[in-house]
């Protein structure tokens, strides 16, 4: 598949989606005791998801906040 232009809107696989949650486990503690992940973790993912993007456009600091918002939301959803 093609790689979307810079305007285009991230598009997010599920290998993408499991890629980027196990890069949050692993630098958890960049989090700190509020749980908050701070905007270097952030651009820190999104340089390592657009290494392997194929399709969509860029993933930027704030898409990967953005996606993680929606992740939370879903689990908490299920979870309650």
């Amino acid at each position: 598949m093609a790689k979307g232009a810079k305007g285009d809107a991230a598009a997010w696989t599920g290998d993408d989606e499991v890629f980027y949650l196990n890069f949050l486990k692993e630098n958890a503690a960049a989090a700190g005791d509020g749980a908050s992940f701070k905007v270097p973790t952030f651009t820190a993912a999104a340089a390592l998801l657009e290494a392997r993007r194929t399709k969509g456009g860029p993933k930027t600091a704030k898409s990967c906040q953005n996606k993680l918002t929606q992740v939370c939301v879903v689990t908490c959803t299920l979870l309650y």
